[in-house]
């Protein structure tokens, strides 16, 4: 005679996951939604940032880049325009109510963009693209 074992499932809206286990980022992001532009290999294409840190950034897009793949980003914070090389080290795939896009590691700052984005994460402002004038050209780059 066979026994009926009872059948147990777990879902993980159920349970709690430990705050320790949910941010396993080395330092906090900060919401930031405004549009950049991102290079990778001389084709240019559109995002939409997520958040943003003093390490990285999350850019929503539907165009993915591979893991590792090298890129260059043009954005404007409120208090001036930002060019930064990063890396590719998160892709996220379009689900249900989750919008596709890329983290990305910065590799290359220089002092004036490391500055505007530490000040930008410290004062953890929220703007919109329309809020958001670059206050001095930097064609130089």
């Amino acid at each position: 005679m066979a026994e009926n074992k009872p059948i147990t499932s777990y879902s993980l809206i159920d349970q709690e996951i430990p705050s320790q286990a949910q941010e396993r980022r080395a330092t906090p992001r900060t919401h930031l939604e405004v549009d950049l532009t991102i290079t990778f290999e001389g084709q240019e294409f559109q995002g939409m940032t997520h958040n943003l840190s003093r390490t990285g950034i999350f850019v929503s897009t539907y165009r993915l880049l591979p893991l590792g793949a090298v890129v260059r980003l043009k954005l404007a914070l409120p208090n001036g325009g930002v060019i930064a090389t990063g890396i590719v080290a998160r892709v996220r795939s379009s689900s249900d109510g989750v919008t596709a896009g890329m983290g990305v590691a910065f590799d290359k700052l220089d002092e004036l963009d490391r500055g505007l984005i530490e000040d930008y994460c410290v004062g953890g402002q929220v703007r919109r693209t329309s809020d958001i004038r670059i206050s001095s050209p930097r064609s130089s780059r």
